[in-house]
């Protein structure tokens, strides 16, 4: 059988054109190299080189033989490199799945960052539901989630708290409170509050029941099976005021505003948190917790954080 060994001394004696010559590039004895050559050239059945007092001269088939093995040593460098690249996280996948708007804000910008440092690693974005969120981290199909609120206390040890984000309504223009600087939760009773069917009830909805006490006037809570952008459509045309995260916003949406959410004069917000599976050998997901934790060092406050 060929040996690796073999092909290598033989493309240095086609190199250097002399067995003495190519013995004392590789820093072996002249008799090594003209055994390995003639051990590759008996497994072949055919002369690699004509030899000549002066030198040696490749033979045709030595030629066309060593130009292919050329070829192959290329190749295996390159997949060395890749294979290399790859385990670094510098190559590879990384399958993202989110609940929130890639519009704006610190997800879009954290994205940004990672595809400037490792631009060959290919990002699969992946939108759902909480539930399907869980669902692929535990089946693998989805290497890191990032999503508001802790989705699963299952999941809680591969938990990193990032940031939160401000609770912005979305009002339709001609809308009584789109006058106001800023809105409180108060000022939502008895509104019709359209909501997303996937997600109907959670998430920020789920502040707005606990937030208003007064059961005689609670929003009128009425569920849409459409993507985000056509809730907001429905606000536009009047239907009804809607709840979103503050990186909705960044996008202008005809008919439509923003106001603050605000409680006592503070700020309402929403915590997001990455997930993902420990099962995990991404390198790629390993880059990419990386970035989030060098952009957004753990809160020693939050209760995730052991």
């Amino acid at each position: 059988m060929m040996n690796f060994v073999s092909i290598k001394h033989a493309l240095a004696v086609a190199d250097h054109h002399s067995f003495r010559r190519a013995a004392n590039a590789l820093g072996v004895r002249q008799s090594v190299v003209s055994r390995r050559v003639l051990a590759l050239e008996d497994v072949l059945g055919v002369s690699l080189f004509e030899r000549h007092h002066r030198g040696v001269v490749l033979t045709r088939a030595g030629a066309e033989f060593l130009a292919a093995m050329r070829r192959v040593f290329g190749d295996l460098e390159s997949a060395a490199l890749t294979a290399r690249a790859a385990g670094r996280g510098e190559l590879g996948r990384l399958s993202l799945g989110l609940r929130t708007s890639l519009a704006g804000g610190r997800l879009r910008d954290s994205l940004i960052v990672f595809l400037d440092r490792f631009p060959d690693v290919e990002v699969k974005v992946i939108e759902r539901s909480r539930e399907e969120l869980i669902e692929g981290l535990q089946a693998e199909t989805i290497d890191i989630a990032v999503v508001g609120q802790l989705i699963d206390q299952l999941l809680a040890d591969n938990a990193m708290p990032l940031w939160d984000e401000r609770i912005m309504v979305a009002l339709p223009e001609a809308h009584a409170l789109a006058t106001r600087p800023w809105i409180a939760w108060s000022g939502l009773r008895g509104c019709r509050m359209l909501v997303q069917r996937r997600d109907a009830g959670i998430q920020l909805h789920e502040y707005l029941i606990r937030a208003i006490e007064a059961p005689d006037a609670r929003p009128l809570i009425v569920e849409q099976d459409v993507p985000r952008d056509n809730i907001l459509a429905l606000v536009s045309a009047g239907l009804g005021v809607s709840l979103v995260g503050e990186a909705v916003t960044t996008v202008v949406y005809p008919g439509v505003v923003f106001r603050e959410l605000r409680e006592h004069g503070l700020s309402s917000t929403i915590p997001y948190f990455a997930y993902w599976n420990d099962r995990s050998d991404n390198p790629a997901l390993r880059r990419f917790l990386s970035l989030l934790r060098e952009r957004y060092p753990v809160r020693r406050s939050d209760p995730t954080n052991g």
